[in-house]
């Protein structure tokens, strides 16, 4: 591609071999820090209550496979197509087997437990009875070969969208055999030929875009029940309590969102089985437990940043810090009025379940105070529903606050907790309330814990400055992938003539590390938690990014050739990749608990991929 425009990069071609392999890592360093800023940066709009779900299920998978999709792209425009093509077959088969068996094999080596019962499929993921934390452990295995894995259902269903994205590879597959077939029997020319393989692939690429867009139909219709989805948005917040970029709105936008979802659920099932009390009773506790379930995951971090004793508990001073993020000028008096009411058990201190009842209250009465002010403006009919708070008898409801509430019996004497605690700014709406951009700014005093920058900032200020920032983030990223693509591909097609090696080889072993390294530390980081929830979105995750390679980053290779028009001759390379997806989804499939041997197994078929291409291209002569 660089032929075309003119390039400002270094010609590969005029390099020793000191300074292609130093220029290579200079290129790698560069693509990997822009694939971490696209990264980063669509993650930060997980921090957006309003985008939460549409982003981890959407745009986080998109933008994850942008790096490698560029990659193929560029590699089959300008003059040297026919070479470099290979270095874009060699980066789609290469990241998909590389996540699918070397990355698999990391993520159950990080997350084996020990079997309780191995003939019953029974890990060792609960504490027994009796036993204390001291003296348990989850894994006491001493070889590579002990422990295993359990996985959700939600695997077996990410099988199937594997699967079925595979259908575009194995029809041009198919179309290529056929052209090959019918030339060599003198049925057709080399153009008639030709003309048979660009309907093909178009075809194909037609049904890689449906796949894709199926894909993540699916992902995000599911958005609300993905442990995946979930568990990006928490490690999100983690993340930006650590840097200080999340004040305590970010928390009670992410529970209004929460208790919003959970009451339009509710709503949905009376009205389907408003005349079968029993099955909506059952419903609503499910769906209680649920939400429950959720507002822990989404809620421990913040406990944990305001637990700053780590007793697991909050005493009177650290429950003040909360306050203080509230409004700085609630008086001690109030304070210790609302720690006293949030205190259930009267034992002086907040656990973590009346905790969430103190986020819960304090969402509602954010959102009535609101409207109340609203209303008295005259731009707000009091009728208009809220956010309910937290269901009676669910796990952890220390107050049996009612599930469904009507902000039409909402006045000044409902909100006068509010008043006395109210929100910066002039009660803004706390149910768009995230987070920003903040300086390195440290939190360990108590009336000053909100950044500097964050505390004259309204929610939806706060709000357009987290959008600005990752739409920045993004589009550098992606910039920077965009330029530093080509020249990769110019180094790895350099590289391979060097050595006397096919380009795909090259691009196969080397791609892998340079687009996908974060994945498959992530895939690590939330597989060692050793939960079967922490195994299930390692392992999903990953079938996820094959079938982003499957659609994605396929359809820009389809769509290359077909503008090209370049003979199909990628049969092995090709063929390996659908191979060892079918063979990794068999496994995955067939099977709830993976042990070490199975990911032994998986792993093995990287350094089988290679030897299968090998074999098929120089001694059987395929393509």
């Amino acid at each position: 591609m660089s032929e075309l425009i003119g390039s400002p990069f270094v010609s590969p071609e005029d390099l020793n071999i000191p300074q292609l392999v130093f220029l290579g890592l200079v290129y790698a360093y560069v693509l990997c820090k822009a694939s971490d800023t696209i990264s980063d940066g669509s993650e930060l709009l997980l921090l957006v209550p309003a985008f939460a779900n549409v982003v981890g299920s959407v745009v986080l998978p998109v933008l994850g496979a942008v790096p490698d999709g560029v990659m193929v792209l560029v590699s089959g425009v300008g003059p040297s197509a026919a070479e470099e093509i290979y270095v874009g077959v060699g980066t789609l088969a290469g990241s998909t087997v590389m996540l699918l068996t070397i990355a698999w094999w990391v993520s159950v080596l990080g997350g084996r437990v020990d079997f309780v019962d191995k003939e019953n499929g029974i890990l060792n993921y609960k504490k027994p009875a009796g036993v204390s934390s001291d003296n348990w452990e989850k894994f006491t295995g001493t070889t590579l070969f002990d422990g295993a894995v359990g996985c959700k259902p939600t695997i077996k269903e990410n099988c199937m969208y594997m699967f079925g994205t595979l259908v575009p590879a194995i029809l041009v597959q198919c179309a290529a055999f056929a052209r090959n077939y019918y030339e060599e029997k003198g049925i057709i020319d080399y153009e008639q030929g030709q003309q048979l393989q660009d309907y093909a692939v178009l075809v194909a690429f037609c049904l890689a875009v449906c796949g894709f867009a199926w894909y993540l139909y699916g992902q995000y219709q599911g958005a609300q029940e993905n442990d995946v989805v979930e568990a990006k948005q928490v490690d999100a917040i983690s993340t930006a309590i650590k840097t200080n970029t999340l004040t305590l709105e970010g928390a009670l936008g992410e529970v209004a969102r929460l208790t919003k979802a959970h009451n339009k659920s509710l709503q949905a099932t009376f009205s389907i089985r408003s005349t079968e009390p029993l099955l909506m009773e059952q419903e609503t506790a499910k769906h209680q437990e649920q939400l429950y379930d959720r507002l822990k995951r989404v809620l421990r971090p913040y406990f944990r940043k305001y637990d700053t004793n780590g007793d697991d508990k909050l005493d009177f001073d650290e429950f003040r810090v909360i306050c203080s993020e509230v409004s700085s000028s609630a008086t001690k008096e109030a304070q210790h009025a609302i720690f006293t009411r949030m205190d259930s058990d009267n034992n002086g201190y907040l656990c973590f379940g009346e905790f969430i009842d103190c986020m819960l209250t304090l969402t509602k009465k954010a959102q009535q105070y609101n409207i109340v002010k609203q209303a008295a403006a005259g731009t707000l009919p009091l009728g208009q529903p809220g956010v309910g708070s937290f269901p009676m008898g669910a796990p952890g409801n220390t107050f049996g606050i009612n599930v469904m509430t009507d902000n039409s019996s909402a006045n000044t004497s409902d909100v006068g907790d509010l008043d006395n605690m109210s929100v910066d700014g002039g009660g803004g709406n706390k149910s768009d309330a995230g987070s920003s951009e903040s300086d390195d700014k440290s939190d360990d005093g108590e009336d000053e814990d909100i950044p500097e920058e964050l505390a004259h900032l309204s929610p939806e200020q706060q709000q357009r400055r987290i959008k600005i920032k990752a739409a920045w983030m993004c589009c550098v990223g992606t910039i920077f992938v965009v330029a530093f693509s080509d020249p990769m591909v110019d180094v790895f097609n350099e590289l391979a003539k060097r050595s006397g090696v096919n380009p795909f080889f090259v691009s196969f072993i080397l791609s892998p590390l340079v687009s996908n390294a974060s994945e498959l530390v992530a895939a690590y980081n939330y597989a060692k938690k050793k939960t079967l929830r922490s195994a299930t979105i390692s392992l999903s995750t990953l079938e996820g990014a094959a079938c982003m390679n499957n659609t994605f980053c396929l359809g820009c290779f389809l769509f290359v050739l077909y503008f090209s028009h370049l003979r199909w001759e990628f049969t092995c390379e090709i063929a390996t990749m659908v191979i060892a997806e079918v063979l990794v989804g068999y496994v995955a499939y067939t099977r709830k608990i993976h042990t070490m041997r199975d990911a032994h197994f998986i792993a093995m078929l990287f350094p089988l991929s290679l030897v299968f291409v090998y074999i098929g291209t120089h001694v059987l002569g395929f393509s």
